[in-house]
């Protein structure tokens, strides 16, 4: 039998007036957001901070759950490691990227994929038990830091042209390690055309695990600015390209740079036997002491005259730095000239006239290439 609708509307009316019912209200689910606390990039072997927005309709408590991985492409799950590399419930989350994939460590075994992206997941539930729905998450990249790469030359005769020039690139790549970095090396002349290079063996510097060293070598035909370039490469293609100029000259005519005893333009009286000397000469190449022990450094050649009174200049056959001087030999009251003169191996002429107490074939004062002594024999 089908009541009609006005009894049961009279019926509930009844019912509503003879007392009151209650019914429990319905729980909302909280809202959830993730913040990053820095606008900086993320960048392998780093650290990534998060903090946790909830937004509770009825004002409950919200507990979290974070889950973080790392992935070679975060929109890919596949790409991402099957376990997190930090877990945690505290409101925020800091946590460390590693360097590669599958090693929370950062050690970095050489086949691991390096890590390219981050992915974080959000849960949250309030203290009466409703879920956030769906999950928060959030995927970000994480950059690859660039190598970082310096060159020097290191020499002890100077940028000389025809001569063996060493340079040398000091790398290291603060996510991929040094050992996952190959360095091109080009050396281009002054007209842009490249040279050769030699490999030089370089040993670690224990010092600085962090960076690896490589050698170069090479032999400019030409005067002029050289460049050297270096670009270093990770594995994953970043790169760090380094310029370095090397302006090659001439072979400089040597300099006199110390001589004993005080040379003047006024005759100064000896009484007793001295060894007029050169102590340093300043060369490239040739200087005294000699620089080095590579085949293509060498010495200082000195030549040594002597003039008694107003007769001729007499070249000596003393060819070191020194010239032994004993007054005894002479009439008391002689004027003598002693003489030096040096040459590296170009043997530029010094073309300077005879009465001149020194000459700079290059014009410069402060480089000399000839000291005169006038002294008396007493």
């Amino acid at each position: 039998m089908r009541v009609p609708v006005t009894r049961i509307a009279a019926a509930w009316s009844i019912a509503a007036s003879a007392g009151c019912f209650y019914v429990d209200p319905i729980n909302q689910r909280p809202s959830l957001d993730i913040r990053p606390m820095s606008s900086d990039p993320v960048y392998r072997g780093g650290s990534a901070a998060f903090e946790a927005i909830a937004s509770d309709p009825e004002k409950h408590f919200v507990s979290f759950q974070w889950r973080a991985y790392v992935c070679t492409d975060a929109t890919s799950i596949e790409s991402c490691d099957l376990n997190p590399i930090f877990t945690g419930v505290e409101p925020s989350a800091t946590f460390r990227v590693p360097t590669f994939r599958l090693d929370p460590d950062g050690a970095g075994p050489m086949a691991a994929p390096p890590v390219e992206s981050l992915r974080v997941v959000l849960e949250g539930k309030d203290d009466h038990g409703a879920t956030a729905k769906p999950p928060q998450e959030l995927i970000l990249p994480v950059l690859n830091h660039p190598p970082d790469v310096q060159i020097r030359t290191v020499s002890n005769h100077g940028a000389v042209v025809t001569t063996p020039i060493d340079v040398y690139a000091k790398y290291g790549d603060p996510d991929d390690t040094p050992a996952n970095v190959t360095l091109e090396w080009t050396a281009f002349s002054p007209s842009q055309v490249p040279d050769t290079l030699v490999d030089l063996p370089v040993p670690p510097d224990g010092n600085d695990p962090a960076h690896l060293q490589q050698g170069k070598r090479f032999t400019p035909a030409v005067i002029g600015n050289w460049d050297i370039r270096v670009v270093a490469t990770d594995r994953l293609g970043t790169r760090t390209e380094e310029h370095l100029t090397v302006t090659v000259a001439d072979d400089a005519p040597p300099c006199l740079d110390a001589w004993d005893p005080l040379a003047s333009a006024e005759a100064t009286p000896i009484t007793e036997p001295t060894l007029f000397r050169v102590i340093q000469v300043r060369d490239d190449l040739d200087a005294y002491p000699r620089a080095g022990n590579e085949p293509f450094i060498g010495e200082t050649e000195f030549a040594w005259s002597i003039k008694i009174g107003a007769g001729p200049r007499q070249p000596l056959s003393n060819a070191v730095n020194s010239l032994a001087f004993d007054p005894q030999t002479y009439a008391p009251g002689t004027i003598v000239e002693l003489r030096v003169q040096i040459f590296d191996r170009r043997d530029t002429a010094i073309t300077c006239t005879d009465d001149a107490q020194t000459c700079s074939v290059i014009s410069q004062p402060t480089c000399i290439q000839r000291q005169t002594w006038r002294v008396e024999a007493r």
